[in-house]
């Protein structure tokens, strides 16, 4: 569940922030009849397989309810539309998965000053770059500096390997992709929030 490799719809994959609270009945366990086998062991443990990914949701609505907005992550977004649309819509689903509420330009910025003004515009202290491989090649490590300078901290949406080392010495912080941990990867992005 954490590496996203099986889909809870509207938990760890395809999350709705704007969804209505749920209510849920207070149901009492069904008392189990003792045993009569001459063999005696101890019940499973319960597990919800949801409750990682609730529990970083939950984080985002404490917030929300005292300071009126969730935390969010700022997409972006190089390049045009056909070279970030998926990346950009795999990094707002990781995300929003833990309550981290993705702020984007559908179209992508005209110039690096348009994007890091709608970064500082946003009021996130987080950044993903969503580009093509060949976008990333041209203007990754540049970008994620002047996400950096301008106080992100900084994600790349599953670049390819041969730019991964260029990044993190321009000071990606992690890089996401399909089958990362996405409940860690979350989990530090939240303490990164709390401590800033």
């Amino acid at each position: 569940m954490a590496r996203r490799k099986d889909a809870l719809i509207g938990t760890n994959d395809f999350p709705d922030l704007a969804e209505t609270p749920v209510t849920v009945l207070d149901a009492e366990p069904a008392a189990r009849p003792p045993l009569t086998l001459a063999i005696k062991f101890a019940a499973l443990p319960s597990l919800r397989l949801a409750q990682p990914f609730e529990q970083l949701r939950d984080a985002s609505d404490r917030l929300r309810e005292r300071t009126g907005a969730r935390p969010k992550i700022f997409l972006a977004c190089l390049g045009k539309p056909a070279d970030f649309n998926a990346r950009a819509t795999f990094a707002k689903n990781l995300f929003e998965a833990g309550g981290i509420e993705a702020a984007s330009d559908d179209e992508g910025f005209a110039s690096r000053d348009a994007m890091l003004n709608s970064f500082r515009q946003s009021a996130a202290k987080l950044a993903c770059l969503c580009a093509s491989d060949e976008v990333y090649a041209d203007e990754g490590a540049e970008a994620a500096r002047a996400l950096m300078a301008a106080g992100a901290r900084v994600y790349v949406t599953h670049p390819p390997a041969r730019l991964e080392t260029a990044l993190r010495q321009a000071g990606v912080a992690d890089f996401i992709f399909p089958g990362c941990n996405a409940v860690a990867l979350l989990q530090a992005a939240h303490s990164f929030m709390a401590t800033d």
